[in-house]
């Protein structure tokens, strides 16, 4: 690991997709990748990061090899700077028989994502989104934040307004007060807006 970060200091050190950034005043990323954090959320805080701190500055038409593979170089870098070392090691697994190096920051986070975190299919997914009903005392806002965020990987916004009537038809099934339920059903329009006012009213 101390080789590569003196490889990418060496090759950045006068890059011009370092801009006015040094090596030396990069801020670490303070979360630790671990098998404990969910990945995908992880690589979506560590891609603000990077954004923010403008390290991800190579343009996508650029063509000098040199310059690509030395952004490529301090992107690896950072990443595997940003992990610990049972995730390193989980790395250099997945690779194997490549070295870290000479893959790209897109092909390690891909790998690692579908190792720890495999898409599900839409089916499991409907599945998961029409067996969410609302847990005791649960506060209506978080009962339609779980149901958001399992219809997110349903394929519902495949088709338009879809979403929106799916998380309204599974936010009337849900609803644990029979009594609010029954009197949102006899509405002869309603809108999940409209549905989630009148619950909290």
């Amino acid at each position: 690991l101390a080789s590569l970060w003196g490889l990418v200091q060496s090759n950045l050190s006068s890059s011009i997709y370092l801009k006015n950034t040094t090596m030396a005043t990069i801020p670490p990323f303070k979360e630790l990748l671990t098998r404990n954090e969910r990945v995908r959320e992880w690589f979506e805080r560590y891609e603000f990061y990077l954004a923010v701190n403008n390290l991800r500055a190579l343009p996508s038409d650029a063509t000098n090899q040199e310059e690509v593979i030395a952004a490529n170089n301090r992107n690896i870098a950072l990443l595997i700077n940003s992990v610990d070392g049972e995730m390193y090691a989980l790395i250099k697994s997945l690779i194997n028989p490549d070295n870290v190096i000479d893959k790209t920051y897109e092909e390690i986070k891909t790998l690692l994502i579908e190792h720890l975190a495999p898409q599900p299919t839409e089916y499991t997914q409907r599945f998961k989104f029409f067996r969410t009903m609302q847990g005791p005392n649960e506060p209506v806002s978080e009962f339609l934040a779980r149901l958001r965020v399992t219809a997110n990987d349903c394929g519902f916004n495949k088709y338009q307004g879809h979403f929106e009537a799916a998380l309204l038809d599974q936010f009337l099934v849900g609803l644990s007060d029979s009594k609010i339920q029954s009197r949102l059903l006899a509405e002869k329009t309603l809108t999940l807006t409209s549905a989630v006012e009148k619950v909290s009213s």
